[in-house]
């Protein structure tokens, strides 16, 4: 007997995932994927753009300050000896 594949005018087709066999089709993953990667770049644009309009801004000095008004300071993370 003649597998099915290599009979003519027969095709191979794998079994399709369906929700009862415990397995989860990739492709319900991409959209997911699609949407986190837009969000990535749009967040990646706007850090960007505030960048090259702020360029004489001290980030340095602007960073510590607001560390310290949240006092998240490394002398206030040393642990206690």
């Amino acid at each position: 007997m003649v597998p099915a594949a290599k009979q003519p005018g027969k095709t191979y087709a794998p079994k399709q995932s369906s929700p009862n066999d415990g397995t989860q089709d990739p492709s319900r993953l991409l959209p997911v994927l699609a949407v986190e990667r837009t969000l990535r770049a749009v967040l990646l644009v706007g850090v960007g753009l505030i960048l090259l309009t702020h360029a004489h801004t001290d980030w340095t000095d602007l960073a510590r300050a607001s560390l310290n008004k949240s006092d998240w300071t490394p002398a206030a993370t040393k642990p206690a000896d």
